[in-house]
């Protein structure tokens, strides 16, 4: 496991070794005993099946925030987080990376962060561990199309909630984390 450290105090980018044979392939997605993954404590696991176009965001939990550890198993997806810890000198600020099955790369976003990613594949498969139990009462996001952020999503036609699209836009005065 190679880890490069980003711009961003977090997040985190890991790429896997991956070993080929006529077979197939194995890579080991997350090793415990790498100091910088072991101070998380991952309780959950998900996975998420998207179409092409499909954006998943921007959410986050207030009371219950999440650390998640992202790993694309099928795919290509283009990856956004954002930075809402009110005290972090990144508050505000965007992160996005194009992630994919064939990179093999991971990503751990730290826990005051919005996430959300968009399908730039066919289909992708997703999957993330958290260090966090989802709570539905706590779950909130950001717009994915805020002026603020004016973020560039790779595919024009979108597959988006309903949920997502009424999401609100950010507040630079509100104090999401502290």
């Amino acid at each position: 496991m190679i880890l490069k450290k980003m711009k961003f105090d977090n997040p985190e980018i890991f790429s896997s070794i991956i070993h080929k044979d006529d077979r197939g392939y194995f890579s080991e997605i997350q090793n415990y005993k790498n100091k910088k993954v072991k101070k998380f404590k991952f309780i959950q696991d998900n996975v998420s099946y998207s179409k092409k176009g499909t954006l998943r965001g921007l959410h986050f939990q207030q009371k219950h925030p999440q650390t998640k550890f992202i790993t694309v198993i099928h795919g290509n997806i283009y990856d956004v987080a954002i930075d809402l810890r009110s005290k972090s000198k990144y508050f505000g600020q965007v992160f996005k990376y194009k992630m994919s099955s064939k990179k093999n790369n991971q990503l751990v976003i730290p826990s005051g962060f919005a996430h959300g990613f968009q399908c730039t594949s066919e289909i992708a498969i997703i999957l993330y561990k958290c260090d966090e139990s989802y709570y539905p009462n706590d779950q909130h996001g950001i717009n994915y199309n805020d002026k603020f952020f004016n973020i560039k999503w790779p595919i024009s036609k979108k597959i988006i909630s309903k949920k997502d699209k009424a999401l609100p836009n950010f507040d630079i005065n509100k104090i999401y984390y502290k």
